[in-house]
């Protein structure tokens, strides 16, 4: 019996197949068991936690497509996702092996013992497409997030599929978005009420501003070292 094969590759749509935000909340629960067995190897085979979460309703998709991406659902790949938690460095550089494009030129095809949980739900011979990869270990962001992300193409019968997202991240830097969070609510909701208004930002509001995106990069920055994140990173190419 073949073994279904994990194809990684940087897409260069990884858009969902319809425009209907309907349609794709449907095929999103459909994706879900798929998901729960793709998260669960992963992370059996890097050494995490998988933990699948509800799937985006209908109120909260529509705000998102309408807000983000201009009323365009097909740009919606959040609608089914997971987070895998670690504990280790050595379990991201795992995770990178197997996910990363880069790592065997476009596409990779992993270990049986890791595949082999997947053949169950690839009854129309599909396997599951890493379609994008962000690895904000090796260039954290502006506030010092570190994470890997990925879009995943879940395989379904008769279909071409439906892309969630999976988020692989150390328990240390979940925990310190439990502090920054509520932060960054905070801004955004300030940010919506200056442009909800048309109130001009004065000085005072900018060093509040300012002040909450430091606060943002030290719990951030905290968490990275107390995890030993920091020997992930890499230099940025120019």
């Amino acid at each position: 019996m073949s073994v279904t094969r994990l194809i990684v590759e940087t897409a260069k749509d990884y858009r969902q197949r319809s425009t209907s935000l309907d349609a794709l909340i449907g095929k999103a629960e459909q994706a879900r068991s798929g998901m729960n067995i793709f998260g669960m190897a992963l992370a059996r085979e890097i050494g995490g936690e998988f933990n699948l979460a509800a799937n985006k309703d209908y109120k909260r998709a529509k705000q998102k497509v309408d807000n983000k991406y201009n009323g365009d659902a097909s740009r919606l790949t959040d609608l089914v996702r997971g987070r895998i938690f670690v504990d280790d460095v050595e379990s991201i550089i795992r995770a990178r092996e197997i996910l990363n494009p880069k790592a065997d030129n476009v596409v990779f095809k992993g270990h049986r013992s890791f595949l082999a949980d997947w053949a169950t739900v690839c009854a129309n011979g599909n396997g599951y497409f890493v379609q994008d990869f962000d690895d904000k270990h090796a260039q954290p962001t502006e506030f010092g997030w570190r994470d890997i992300s990925v879009r995943v193409r879940v395989p379904l019968a008769k279909t071409l599929g439906h892309t969630g997202e999976i988020q692989i991240l150390h328990r240390d830097m979940a925990e310190a978005d439990k502090l920054s969070h509520p932060i960054y609510e905070c801004q955004r909701r300030m940010l919506e009420v200056f442009q909800a208004s048309g109130r001009e930002m004065t000085q005072e509001d900018a060093i509040l501003l300012e002040d909450m995106s430091a606060r943002r990069l030290a719990i951030h920055n905290e968490a990275a070292e107390k995890a030993g994140l920091t020997v992930l990173e890499q230099p940025k190419l120019i």
